[in-house]
């Protein structure tokens, strides 16, 4: 079974002064996945580790521009809308629970 969880209503207490707080991202990503920070963290880092990119202009950019931002909303809703009856729906299309 898909198990949905709409977080995003905790987004914006993420940062601090237009930036994100990676403490406090640490705790939310950890309530949402248990103790899985580390595996975007390694991600990240496999990025930086190329040479080709850095945090500072190529991720925290994208990652502030999502604070107070107005779409929240939409994206919100849109993604309610792409979710509902998910497990009916996959059920109905495969004939199959998503393990």
């Amino acid at each position: 079974m898909v198990k949905i969880r709409d977080t995003s209503s905790q987004i914006n207490s993420l940062f601090e002064n237009g930036t994100l707080n990676l403490h406090k991202w640490e705790k939310y990503i950890n309530s949402i996945y248990e103790n899985s920070s580390h595996i975007f963290k390694e991600d990240i880092q496999e990025y930086l580790d190329s040479g080709e990119f850095t945090f500072e202009k190529d991720f925290l950019p994208i990652i502030n521009a999502v604070n107070n931002n107005t779409s929240l909303g939409l994206v919100r809703d849109s993604f309610s809308k792409a979710t509902e009856n998910l497990n009916l729906r996959i059920m109905d299309g495969f004939g199959k629970e998503l393990a």
